[in-house]
Formats: structure tokens, C-alpha cells, sequence
């Protein structure tokens, strides 16, 4: 099995998204992100946008691999694995 994670850190919008049923979601532009990164990452490897790796620089060692085109965002995330 190969993994592939993106992490990005900020605000979203959480709840349930369908009246009536249980299905409770995380939506906004922090998750779409953190989707995009998902996609960037090589499998079995984590990608992270530059806003969470400054929460975890302390403890984690990361590899910038620079700024890198995201579909919805205009200007280019700086990312790290």
C-alpha cells in the first residue's frame, strides 16, 4: 500500500453538510489546499504547506521543495516534505 498525505494549516468550516444525515465534513480553502498537497506528495511521503511547517519546525525536519502551482490558488504555495 503507498500513502501519500498533504497537511495544511488554517481556518476551514466544519459540520454536518447534508440535512438529515450524519455526514460531517471539513470545507474551505485550508482543505482544498491540503488536497492539492496531497497530490503533490510522492507516494509514501507527507507534504506540507509553509504555514503548518512553521508550527512543527521545532520538531520535524523538513525538505523545501519550493513553490509549487496549486489548481484554485493564484500565487504559488511554498511547500515541504
Amino acid at each position: 500500500m503507498e500513502v501519500r498525505v498533504g497537511i495544511n494549516t488554517g481556518l476551514a468550516v466544519t459540520g454536518d453538510v447534508v440535512d438529515g444525515l450524519d455526514v460531517f465534513s471539513a470545507l474551505g480553502d485550508t482543505t482544498n489546499v491540503a488536497s492539492r498537497l496531497q497530490s503533490l506528495a510522492e507516494p509514501d511521503t507527507v507534504v506540507v504547506s509553509d504555514a503548518t511547517r512553521a508550527l512543527v519546525s521545532g520538531d520535524v525536519e523538513a525538505r523545501a521543495l519550493g513553490p509549487q502551482e496549486v489548481k484554485g490558488k493564484k500565487e504559488a504555495v511554498l511547500v515541504y516534505e
